[in-house]
């Protein structure tokens, strides 16, 4: 049923993996089995952090790390602390969410065990660059968990590394570079087959092709982007591709467009409990100065407000009218 449950939510049928594993926790009480009801409540938030239900997510996971520590076991303490930390950067809360990584390296460490080593390097990095740091440690532990995840063998380890170091190039201005490391985890992910993996570096690709001048490949991405997380019913996914979307609009003239997406933007965000990553609040700030700046204060105000009115299906709508557009343009 584990195993059944982990390929229903790699394939993104999110109803029956939440289905099957709620079977799976409910048998799991009945047993008294306590790391079986540690493992389900796991993978009911992974399917609901999928989903951009970061406050269940939440809730979930922290259920599941009071049991793994009742129960002592080191790998799978380590595994949810790591996953716990991910939904809280998610969430804005980038100190807790370091302090947990901090704590899971500290057991993957003694346990020897490199690839979770490698992933939770990784994770401690990306909430480090949030918090702003500043003395390299950041990219540091990118970097090296990145290079140690690939050589355990584990089939995720590459797209995963490329995707993070990707983010750390584009927070040092490194563009192309940033560009062409998400390129490499897009196709690793279509390889695998994975739509979220695939809908998340699509967005990605869509913020860093932009700021690197290239309007039609990051139409192209987004448009995808898109298109994929709304089918999956990935919202905090669409969440971050409307949010590029509304940079790339910005950057090619479409400033009213731009800001009703803006509004719609943030007011999924807000629904989702959401926020903006640290490392895009820059070009964020860019594109609304920009469209301030091309409708004036009062117009702009009115397209954001109207923008945070409209239904999601209609602000999708306009996301994708408007990711063609820069693609003709681009």
């Amino acid at each position: 049923m584990r195993v059944l449950a982990a390929a229903l939510e790699w394939q993104c049928d999110y109803a029956r993996a939440t289905s099957l594993t709620a079977e799976a926790l409910a048998l799991s009480r009945v047993l008294g089995d306590r790391p079986g009801m540690a493992d389900a409540l796991n993978r009911l938030a992974m399917v609901a952090r999928s989903r951009g239900e970061y406050e269940r997510a939440t809730t979930l996971y922290e259920q599941s790390l009071a049991l793994w520590r009742e129960v002592g076991s080191p790998g799978d303490l380590a595994y949810v602390l790591s996953n716990l930390a991910w939904v809280l950067d998610w969430r804005g809360a980038y100190e807790r969410a370091a302090a947990l990584a901090e704590e899971a390296l500290a057991l993957c460490r003694d346990m020897g065990n490199q690839a979770l080593v490698g992933w939770v390097r990784m994770k401690l990095g990306w909430s480090l660059l949030a918090l702003g740091e500043e003395d390299g440690r950041a990219t540091a532990l990118i970097e090296g968990g990145a290079a140690l995840v690939p050589d355990t063998g584990h089939f995720w380890g590459v797209p995963w590394s490329a995707t993070w170091l990707a983010w750390a190039a584009y927070r040092r201005g490194e563009h192309d570079r940033a560009a062409t490391l998400q390129e490499q985890a897009l196709a690793h992910f279509r390889q695998l087959n994975y739509r979220w993996g695939v809908a998340w570096v699509l967005g990605s690709l869509g913020y860093v092709s932009q700021a690197g001048g290239k309007y039609g490949r990051a139409a192209t991405c987004l448009k995808e982007s898109l298109q994929t997380s709304h089918a999956i019913g990935a919202q905090g996914l669409l969440a971050e591709a409307l949010e590029a979307t509304v940079w790339l609009a910005s950057a090619t003239e479409q400033p009213d467009r731009a800001a009703r997406l803006g509004g719609a933007a943030e007011a999924l965000r807000e629904t989702l409990g959401a926020v903006l990553h640290p490392v895009l609040r820059a070009g964020h700030e860019r594109a609304v100065r920009a469209m301030r700046d091309a409708l004036g204060e009062a117009a702009f105000t009115a397209a954001w407000a109207m923008g945070r009115a409209l239904p999601l299906e209609v602000a999708v709508s306009l996301a994708l009218a408007d990711a063609a557009e820069a693609s003709d343009e681009g």
